[in-house]
């Protein structure tokens, strides 16, 4: 799968986002700490740029001082949608070499990541948690009137390089082992985010009311709702169980967003004249029985930041 696509897709559309608005939640799962953490200000794009995962050197490449602290929390992701089997696919990108698959990306990240609007060259300044989605089963949790969603399958083993020697997620979660070697993803830390704060799985549905923040924005018009599901940590809307929260209320589908790329009968993504990437017309998405073949690039309204 490939992560620089859905970047390299936003800058030529140009999308941009605004600031969100402050709350609070226990995105650490660690009530013992006393922590308030908060979700503060907006994401400072759209461009759904996870990075590649790349594995740190051990030398400090960011502009702050001190090792790495994971102090924010960026929500990223995409369903990569088979339309008329209504199940997810495998797409490709006619410039690029690597395959389109669906996922949920967390991309934590220190202070000088954020200072540097989530640089993606600071390579030592932020890390990667990847959960692959395969299981095309429609979501137990998806309220009604969504259009579709899926789990993630504990099965398929997440990636990335959290909790490597350069990345260390101690301050974040304490307790788990984390190991010594460069580039190796402790499986007590992925248990830990995996476990604890899941269930995950994410989902597409109709924009109720676009955040205020984004009113007048370029993404007006552009975009579906979206949503990741969890145990409730990242609920925005509160409440201890996000499943029983979105399942009674579609308009969750107001935290998220998501930005419908349009692909051919061969899966592959369609792109215009001017070699800008197309959109599919968020009134043609569902049709009320099935949903049009694209990658849905999905990404929070928030950047998710942690009182550590």
């Amino acid at each position: 799968m490939t992560f620089r696509f859905l970047m390299t897709l936003a800058l030529a559309l140009g999308l941009t986002a605004c600031s969100g608005t402050k709350g609070t939640n226990t995105a650490d799962g660690n009530t013992a700490d006393g922590n308030t953490d908060t979700q503060q200000g907006g994401d400072d794009d759209d461009n759904g740029g996870t990075p590649t995962g790349e594995t740190g050197t051990g030398t400090h490449t960011g502009t702050g001082t001190g090792n790495f602290v994971p102090k924010h929390l960026v929500i990223e992701g995409s369903l990569v949608i088979d339309g008329p089997n209504q199940v997810l696919t495998t797409a490709t990108d006619a410039n690029s070499t690597a395959p389109l698959d669906s996922f949920i990306a967390l991309v934590f990240g220190d202070d000088a990541w954020l200072n540097a609007q989530e640089d993606s060259s600071l390579v030592d300044d932020y890390c990667v948690f990847l959960m692959p989605l395969t299981n095309s089963a429609l979501a137990a949790w998806l309220p009604a009137g969504a259009y579709y969603g899926v789990d993630f399958d504990s099965a398929d083993s997440p990636v990335g390089n959290c909790g490597d020697a350069t990345h260390p997620m101690d301050a974040l979660f304490p307790g788990y082992t984390t190991t010594t070697g460069g580039g190796t993803t402790s499986t007590t830390l992925a248990g830990t985010i995996v476990e604890g704060l899941g269930p995950w799985g994410a989902g597409i549905g109709p924009t109720v009311s676009l955040d205020s923040a984004f009113a007048g924005s370029d993404l007006e018009g552009k975009v579906i709702g979206g949503l990741v599901n969890n145990s409730g940590f990242l609920d925005p809307t509160g409440g201890t169980n996000t499943s029983t929260a979105v399942g009674a209320d579609v308009t969750a589908f107001n935290h998220y967003y998501a930005i419908p790329f349009a692909l051919d009968d061969n899966f592959q993504t369609e792109y215009d004249a001017q070699n800008a990437p197309v959109l599919i017309d968020p009134a043609q998405v569902f049709d009320g029985t099935s949903i049009a073949s694209g990658v849905y690039n999905f990404n929070d309204y928030f950047i998710w930041s942690f009182n550590i």
